[in-house]
C-alpha cells in the first residue's frame, strides 16, 4: 500500500498563509493561492505559525455577497476580490456560488457553496 498520502481527507487544510484576504479572521472567505476556503481560526490560532490559518475547502456558508456586476441569481459564480465575495470576474478569483439572490448594486448574507 503507498506510504505517502498526506491526508485522507481534503476537504481541510492548515497552516497555511491566506493571499486574499490578506489578514484573516475566522469565518472569512479566503484564498490560498487559488484554492477557495473559510478561514476556521484567526491567523495564528488553533495551532497555526503567525500569519497561518486553518481553512475549508467545501460546505455552505452565510457570507455577506455584493451584486457589484450586476443583480445575482441561484446557481451564479462569486468571486473574491480584496475580501469581498461578488459576481464581477474582472478583478476577482473564482470562489463559489451563490445560493441565494442579491440585487444589483446591493449587498445581502447569502448562502454561498464553496469551490468549483
Amino acid at each position: 500500500m503507498a506510504k505517502n498520502l498526506v491526508h485522507d481527507e481534503d476537504r481541510y487544510i492548515g497552516n497555511v498563509a491566506a493571499t486574499d484576504p490578506a489578514t484573516a479572521k475566522s469565518g472569512d472567505p479566503v484564498l490560498v493561492g487559488n484554492i477557495p476556503g473559510v478561514a476556521l481560526v484567526d491567523e495564528g490560532d488553533g495551532g497555526n505559525a503567525t500569519g497561518n490559518i486553518t481553512i475549508d475547502r467545501g460546505g455552505v456558508w452565510k457570507m455577506p455577497v455584493v451584486g457589484a456586476g450586476g443583480a445575482i441569481a441561484v446557481g451564479d459564480i462569486l468571486y473574491l476580490d480584496g475580501g469581498e465575495l461578488n459576481d464581477d470576474d474582472s478583478g476577482g478569483t473564482r470562489w463559489g456560488y451563490a445560493l441565494g439572490t442579491v440585487g444589483s448594486g446591493a449587498t445581502a448574507t447569502i448562502d454561498v457553496l464553496v469551490g468549483y
